[in-house]
């Protein structure tokens, strides 16, 4: 089970659910387990029933179910901050730390445009002030940090090839 005291449900939920569905869900604890295990295979077969539906409309295939906006970013931090709510406080945690992470390699990367847009022709812009030793500064983290580090710059590596 979660470790969060409620669950939020999503757009996709309100679209596939309805509150009878969800009677029925809260009904499964005052039943018995052979029916727990019927109600609970009807309440997802419903639950499916109604996402191949949401395609069989036209409209509803061409754009895709909960779709965003035109106008609406769509970055991997985008997607992360969106996400975030439905994590568990670990999660939740760690989701932060990759969106730092994304805005730190953003600034760094805005930092350099501008040394470089800002430094006399044919000047050195590799300086001492250039980018960050990232082996030298993982010396100083436990053994713990530089895993998620590792992990982080993996999904940073993953995320560039979306951005």
């Amino acid at each position: 089970m979660n470790d969060e005291p409620t669950m939020k449900l999503t757009d996709f939920d309100y679209l596939t659910g309805d509150h009878h569905l969800q009677m029925l869900k809260a009904a499964l604890p005052y039943v018995s387990v052979s029916e727990q295990k019927l109600l609970s295979i009807l309440v997802k077969c419903q639950e499916l029933s109604r996402t191949i539906s949401l395609f069989d409309d036209e409209e509803a295939a061409t754009l895709g179910i909960c779709s965003l906006d035109e106008s609406a970013p769509r970055s991997p931090l985008d997607m992360l901050t969106a996400i975030k709510p439905y994590g568990n406080t670990n999660e939740q945690d760690f989701i932060d730390m990759i969106c730092n992470f994304i805005q730190g390699f953003r600034l760094n990367n805005q930092f350099q445009e501008m040394r470089a847009q800002n430094a006399a022709p044919g000047a050195d812009t590799s300086s001492s002030l250039g980018r960050l030793p990232l082996e030298q500064l993982k010396a100083f983290l436990s053994p713990e940090q530089q895993s998620r580090l590792d992990n982080i710059t993996l999904l940073m590596q993953a995320f560039q090839q979306f951005a």
